[in-house]
């Protein structure tokens, strides 16, 4: 779909709507800003002109393109004061935006892509006691300047820790996790978001597109 087709689409579903392409056009810099920096990890740099980019193909193709379509919707709806329809347009829209994050998920890895690593971390699971265990981290563990780690539960991130939660062990970092967060935990459905910054201010990302490794241990040294 290009952005004339957009525009078309919008006003022929809306004929009657008092905003001109160009303010149209705004709202769909908006939402490819979105997905540009949201799902694709890259700077916005994507900005359409109504005037020279009509013939320009939109980043999403179909089944997903429904996510312009919804969200400039939506933006006149608000923009009406139409707030019952503006709140069903968003309602589709967010339903087809996570259809779409989950494939680029599973299908894509944008963070795999961007820095070619895959870390090896564990969820280790000892008696009552749980922590987060990493091997394969793309710096040396006395050259991380920063670390953020993200456990995410059905969409939601319920747990969160810093550079001042790092334990070092004999088999490398852990993140030791405290009996009143395991008991959050369903550990079989735990993902994670990993960033880490090295001491040059490069930064290595990793995101929640599958699950932690499971590992059970009856005891011995992390």
């Amino acid at each position: 779909m290009t952005l004339e087709n957009l525009i078309e689409r919008i006003n022929r579903m809306k004929p009657d709507n008092r905003f001109t392409d160009e303010d149209k056009v705004a709202w769909a810099n908006e939402i490819e800003g979105r997905i540009q920096q949201e799902a694709f990890l890259q700077p916005a740099e994507i900005i359409y002109d109504w005037e020279t980019d009509k013939d320009t193909k939109l980043l999403l193709n179909t089944p997903h393109d429904s996510i312009y379509e919804h969200f400039l919707r939506a933006q006149l709806s608000y923009a009406n004061e139409e707030y019952d329809l503006y709140q069903n347009e968003m309602e589709m829209f967010n339903k087809c935006w996570a259809s779409f994050m989950l494939w680029v998920c599973n299908a894509i890895k944008p963070a795999y892509r961007k820095t070619s690593w895959v870390p090896k971390v564990y969820l280790v699971v000892r008696g009552e006691a749980t922590m987060v265990s990493f091997f394969e981290l793309p710096v040396a563990d006395d050259e991380i300047a920063d670390f953020t780690l993200g456990i995410w539960q059905r969409g939601e991130k319920v747990l969160s820790y810093g550079m001042e939660d790092l334990v070092e062990g004999e088999s490398g970092i852990h993140v030791e996790i405290p009996t009143s967060d395991s008991a959050k935990l369903n550990v079989g459905a735990a993902k994670m978001t990993l960033t880490i910054t090295d001491e040059s201010g490069n930064k290595y990302e990793h995101y929640p597109c599958s699950r932690l490794n499971v590992q059970e241990s009856e005891g011995g040294a992390i």
